[in-house]
């Protein structure tokens, strides 16, 4: 970690530094595109800018303070994530949520915040408050030099997560967020995310940027007879990375970016460090519509110990003896995004090795997602999507469930009922099967669905 932060100051200094000489300023204080599409001021995939889905006619609207109270049931038929003889439940919870937001010139940040209450009607001993915070900002230091920090904090159960995040975009980018293609049994989960990066325009059509990134799960609570329970492990991840793009096109950037990884589990003697290499290539087929491309080779570094027992009566000595492997891969993948103004959708293919969401150490996971938001009226939208993701444990001491392979559709439809009133409803299938070698494989499946009243307002601040 002080690697890393040593890191993203040199590239802070260097660009801040660099904004002190004598370029002329771009149009509007940033690369401007001639053909009036959004400005291209940095690769959202590479940098770690999620996404979303909203519509056009939803975007821009800042200052305002925003409030509400929401209430949810939901359903899960397997909410132990077993096997065999599946118990299901049903949760109950009282959300209310603020969120701030302010755009002042040079400076925009928004703040917000969700919590409240969850009660099981079965589980009771799992009754418990949940937590959801975030913080983002962005600050123009320079007309050339831009400063952004995000945080998002969650204190709640899986059970609760799983049902509520099918239509949210995960902390960070395709690249830098945690695996959340892999189903764990009810827990409690305390996990945060934070993300710093800073970018430099050095010319009309080029930019340089460097970012870095922490994130922690931890896992606590497990439910007695939930499957792998042995095997939830509190994860760290630390990333740092840079970057140059040029624009070649009005259209169309491409540029390079190298990216570290360290990942560590439970007490940090299973630890992977990952270089990679990417080339990526924009292009923004509509002002609203981008599709990038990223590819390049991917080092990994696993190191841990082997524990073992020496018998010598009568004596037994346990030894602890440290071992390594090293190995190549390709990494890459793929995005899409499109923010219209009835229609929005993203979709995306990432082959990388991240964390394996808790239940596995480190993992090479190939994933495809995708999630389409359409209004059929003035009051009502559906949401549809589906996933599919791989995770192959690359620790060649795994234990059984070394391989692990998820699939999952989700259906919603939301509804406004009044000018502050809103009602949706969701219903996911998930499928998922795990495996190791000379173990027999495991199938888990989840039917959930969930409903959502929600009254919401919002007020302006200032002028």
């Amino acid at each position: 970690m002080r690697n890393i932060s040593i890191t993203f100051l040199m590239v802070t200094v260097l660009t801040v530094w660099g904004a002190a000489q004598a370029l002329p300023a771009a149009t509007g204080g940033g690369i401007s595109d001639t053909t009036g599409q959004a400005s291209a001021s940095s690769p959202a995939p590479i940098t770690g800018q999620g996404g979303s889905l909203e519509y056009t006619s939803e975007l821009g609207r800042s200052n305002y303070f925003r409030g509400g109270l929401a209430f949810t049931t939901a359903f899960d038929d397997n909410v132990l994530n077993t096997d065999t003889d599946p118990i299901s439940d049903v949760s109950y919870s009282i959300l209310p949520h603020f969120a701030l937001d302010q755009s002042r010139g040079r400076l925009k940040w928004t703040l917000d915040y969700a919590g409240g209450v969850t009660i099981y009607q079965r589980i009771t001993s799992r009754n418990q408050g949940s937590h959801s915070a975030g913080f983002e900002t962005e600050y123009r230091i320079s007309p050339h030099v831009t400063f952004r920090l995000n945080d998002r904090f969650d204190d709640t159960t899986t059970f609760f997560s799983a049902d509520n995040n099918n239509f949210t975009s995960p902390a960070g980018g395709v690249l830098q967020s945690p695996n959340s293609f892999v189903i764990t049994p009810l827990a409690r989960e305390l996990g945060n995310f934070t993300q710093a990066e800073t970018d430099y325009q050095v010319g009309a059509g080029t930019i340089v940027g460097g970012s870095g990134s922490y994130y922690f799960s931890r896992y606590s609570d497990v439910t007695n007879g939930a499957a792998n329970t042995s095997s939830l492990l509190d994860t760290k991840s630390e990333q740092a990375q840079g970057f140059i793009t040029h624009r070649i096109t009005p259209r169309n950037w491409s540029g390079l970016t190298y990216r570290f990884q360290r990942l560590t589990f439970g007490s940090g003697d299973n630890e992977t460090i990952a270089h990679s290499i990417l080339y990526f290539h924009t292009i923004y087929l509509q002002p609203s519509m981008t599709l990038s491309l990223f590819a390049g080779p991917e080092y990994t570094d696993v190191s841990s110990r082997v524990v073992s027992q020496v018998i010598q009566l009568p004596l037994i000595l346990v030894i602890s003896t440290p071992v390594a492997h090293q190995s190549w891969s390709a990494s890459g993948g793929a995005t899409f995004a499109w923010q219209g103004l009835h229609t929005s959708a993203q979709a995306s293919f990432v082959r990388r090795t991240t964390d394996g969401g808790g239940v596995l150490g480190a993992v090479r996971t190939n994933t495809v997602d995708a999630t389409l938001r359409r209004q059929i009226s003035r009051s009502s939208s559906i949401l549809g999507g589906f996933t599919y993701g791989t995770n192959d444990s690359i620790d060649f001491l795994s234990t059984p469930g070394s391989s692990i392979r998820v699939a999952s559709g989700r259906l919603g439809f939301e509804r406004r009922l009044g000018n502050n009133l809103f009602a949706s409803v969701g219903y996911s299938r998930d499928h998922q099967v795990e495996s190791a070698t000379n173990v027999p494989s495991g199938n888990i499946d989840h039917n959930r669905a969930w409903i959502t009243i929600a009254y919401d307002f919002s007020r302006p601040l200032g002028r």
